[in-house]
C-alpha cells in the first residue's frame, strides 16, 4: 500500500471506516448492488435507460443485493435517516402487472449516527 500511494494515512475503505461515512455511492458497472462493510454502505448505481434490463457484471459482486437495470435511485436524507429507494424504469412496451415503470423495487434506510 505505501509504495502505491506515498503519504496516504490509510486504504480508502479504512479511511471512510474511521470517520464514520455511512454510504458510498459509486457506478459503472450498470447493476444496482447493496454491500455493507464496516459499516459503510457501498451502492452500486443502476443504469437508468438499459432496455435490455440486465444485471450486468452480476458476477463481480459475490455479497449483497442485486437487481438488474434499468432504473435509478432516489435518496432521502432527514434528521432521523437516510432512505435509498431503487426505482425501477420500464418502456410501456415491457410493463406488466407486476411490473410498472416507477415502482420501488427495493428500498433500504441507513439510520442516522
Amino acid at each position: 500500500f505505501e509504495a502505491q500511494r506515498p503519504g496516504w494515512a490509510l486504504p480508502i475503505h479504512q479511511l471512510m471506516a474511521k470517520h464514520g461515512v455511512t454510504i458510498f455511492f459509486h457506478g459503472h458497472d450498470h447493476i444496482f448492488v447493496t454491500q455493507e462493510r464496516d459499516g459503510v454502505m457501498y451502492q452500486e448505481l443502476p443504469e437508468p435507460a438499459d432496455p435490455h434490463y440486465m444485471a450486468y457484471n452480476e458476477n463481480a459482486y459475490r455479497t449483497g443485493v442485486k437487481l438488474p437495470n434499468s432504473g435509478h435511485v432516489r435518496v432521502t436524507v432527514s434528521a432521523a435517516e437516510v432512505k435509498v429507494d431503487y426505482v425501477r424504469a420500464y418502456l410501456p412496451q415491457d410493463e406488466t402487472a407486476a411490473h410498472k415503470n416507477g415502482e420501488v423495487a427495493y428500498s433500504y434506510t441507513i439510520p442516522a449516527k
